[in-house]
């Protein structure tokens, strides 16, 4: 027994079953994602701190892969940065909650 869906598609034979699928689920994804955009909100101070890590990871691999000592130390002192400023992003985060 087919399914209502397998017989539409084959009812009009020039669409693609993958691309049926493929457009149901962007249909889909939307509601999906509906509850939980809330959870992945960052503030300024949350996006700014990740920026300054991920930079100061990249300064630190590119100092360790031209042997510059200089830059491996200021690609970590960006990660400290990135840090803490994330940190402070958070505990914005908690008290605004409470």
């Amino acid at each position: 027994m087919l399914s209502t869906a397998q017989m539409r598609i084959r009812a009009r034979p020039n669409i693609d079953p993958a691309a049926h699928t493929y457009a149901r689920t962007l249909r889909i994804m939307p509601r999906y994602f509906q509850h939980t955009n809330k959870d992945f909100k960052m503030n300024k101070n949350q996006i700014k701190g990740k920026a300054k890590d991920i930079a100061g990871k990249v300064q630190e691999a590119v100092g360790k892969a031209t042997g510059n000592t200089h830059q491996q130390v200021q690609g970590l002192k960006h990660q400290a940065e990135g840090k803490i400023e994330k940190a402070v992003g958070d505990v914005k985060e908690a008290v605004k909650k409470i």
